[in-house]
Parts: C-alpha cells; structure tokens; sequence
C-alpha cells in the first residue's frame, strides 16, 4: 500500500529474492533545517514472519516485532541566495508599466524596496513609473541577509 502519509509502507511478495528488492528514489526532499532523517526499513524474512491478513492496525501491530534497519537521508538546508531578479525593461516611458520578477531560496522572509513592502520567495510585481528608481530586493534567514538591485530607468 503505498501514500504519501507519515507510517505508510510497501509489501512486496512473490517471485525470488532479486525480485523482491524496491528500489526508492526519493526527490525534492526540503529541510528548512540540517540534520538526518531515517528511512525506517523493516525486513519480513528476517524471521519468516508473515504479515496477517487482518487491519491495518494489527499489520503495524505486527510490524512492531519485525527487525528493521534504519538508512540515513542527510539534509542540507539550501542556502541563502537570490537567484533571479529581473526587470522586464531596463527603460521605460513616463507613466508606463516596469515588471519586476525574482526567485529567492533558503529565506525565511523577503522584503522589496523601496516602500519595505513583504514578498514571497517567488513572485512579481508591476510599478507605473513617473521617474527613475532603484529597486532591492533582500532576504533574510536568521541573522544572514542578502540583497539585489535594479535600476530602471524613465525618459519623457
């Protein structure tokens, strides 16, 4: 039975040994934290034990007696960077629109200057200008912070 909630698991029968083995791949795995998350693997024929034809709860019941063996998955929280921050036109006309698009990851929050104003990690916004103006974009984890700018630029 397979789904992607915390305590599900995978029987597999029939067939040789070879044909018994899983392969999993596991991807786009995110920590917001480093550490080691384990991969609980339990092995039935350790000691021949069936699993019983009954519910679910008695199955993990059942489990419990079974040896297992942990495999470690090894997190890295990515790192603070901004990797995109664009402006659609470096120049634009009085009054026209000036689009600003960005990716930022590993931050806990992300502000757009000028005016402060809160930002998600991936976003866009659209400025009418009436002058020139520097836009930074910064983001913050914990005490590190980086930053980013962009110039556009207004002719009559």
């Amino acid at each position: 039975r397979s789904s992607p909630q915390l305590g599900d698991y995978w029987i597999v029968s029939g067939g040789s040994q070879e044909d018994r083995l899983i392969q999993v791949e596991l991807s786009g795995v995110t920590a917001v934290c480093e550490g080691i998350t384990c991969l609980r693997v339990k092995n039935i024929d350790c000691q021949n034990t069936a699993v019983p034809e009954a519910e679910e709860e008695t199955v993990h019941e059942e489990w419990e007696k079974i040896p297992f063996c942990q495999l470690p998955i090894f997190k890295k929280r990515p790192s603070l960077c901004i990797e995109v921050f664009f402006a659609e036109k470096a120049t634009v006309k009085k009054g026209e629109r000036a689009s600003l698009s960005w990716k930022v990851q590993g931050a806990q929050s992300c502000v757009l200057d000028p005016g402060n104003i809160p930002v998600k990690a991936v976003g866009s916004r659209d400025f009418y200008m009436q002058k020139g103006q520097t836009f930074t974009l910064r983001a913050f984890y914990g005490n590190k912070a980086v930053s980013v700018t962009k110039r556009i630029y207004v002719i009559e």
